[in-house]
């Protein structure tokens, strides 16, 4: 691991009340598995009174066995902020959605250009399948979500009746001209920003949305100091943590090397016990 503007010798776990981890890519390797020996010191870190908290870009339910093995207290951080979801009382906790009018006209473009997308709204995934690419059919919602929590079909007549919290488009549906096309649609909208997070597809949050955001609101809640935690992160969804925690991690194996170049220590890769080697590195530094 490599730190900036951090000597790893001096920096001790006693300065450190709160975990933050992203999902895939960081917390997850790449076969999107948990590695054993950073669960193991995940419950370490929990019966060493330390918080653990998510914050992911995925939705409750893909997150959900996750999120079971962690065991966290905390409301969890999903759709990069744009949703926290209290999994204790399995209720919404908080939502940043897109404003009402926007979300629609947003919907009706993706719509009429025969995008593939994800709406991500309190208590629902919305799926919009062309049947273009294979994306539906590996990401089988049907069955790994089910029809309590998941919606399929052209939904352009009640979108207006949801909070879309986040837009997930895949970029493959379409051809290059016209992603350029819906970029710039959606660069000229207000109230609104895209980000990629799972590489190369794009998700379009409001702008109250980012994982940031998230933090500062349910920091505040409960009473948790910024000034004494560490967010951990591999993407574009990840760096509003980075400007809001004290200390922040990324990875050297990242396709976002803009990101790994924001956060104070770079790891090796999310493939191996990286955050078993952290806290044994600085562990009885006093």
């Amino acid at each position: 691991m490599v730190s900036k503007n951090i000597d790893l010798s001096k920096l001790s776990l006693s300065e450190i009340d709160n975990f933050v981890f992203d999902l895939d890519g960081t917390l997850l390797n790449s076969n999107s598995e948990l590695i054993n020996e950073n669960l193991e010191t995940i419950k370490k870190l929990q019966s060493l009174g330390k918080n653990i908290i998510i914050a992911t870009g995925r939705p409750l339910y893909t997150a959900k066995r996750i999120i079971e093995q962690i065991n966290t207290k905390f409301p969890v951080i999903l759709a990069n902020g744009a949703l926290i979801w209290d999994v204790l009382n399995d209720r919404l906790f908080k939502s940043f959605a897109i404003e009402k009018s926007i979300a629609k006209s947003i919907y009706k473009k993706l719509n009429d250009e025969n995008y593939e997308f994800l709406t991500y709204v309190p208590g629902y995934i919305l799926g919009h399948n062309t049947f273009r690419t294979d994306f539906f059919e590996k990401k089988n919602y049907k069955e790994r979500i089910g029809a309590s929590h998941y919606i399929e079909g052209d939904l352009t007549n009640e979108i207006q009746n949801y909070d879309a919290c986040k837009f997930y488009i895949v970029k493959e549906s379409n051809n290059e001209s016209k992603w350029k096309e819906l970029q710039k649609f959606l660069k000229d909208i207000n109230g609104i920003h895209a980000l990629v997070s799972e590489w190369p597809n794009l998700d379009v949050m409001s702008n109250d949305a980012s994982k940031g955001n998230a933090l500062r609101f349910l920091f505040n809640k409960f009473n948790l100091d910024l000034s004494k935690t560490i967010s951990f992160g591999d993407a574009e969804n990840d760096v509003s943590m980075f400007s809001v925690t004290k200390f922040s991690g990324s990875f050297n194996n990242t396709r976002h090397k803009d990101v790994a170049a924001k956060a104070k220590i770079v790891f090796e890769s999310n493939n191996i016990p990286w955050l078993t080697q952290f806290i044994t590195k600085i562990q009885n530094n006093k």
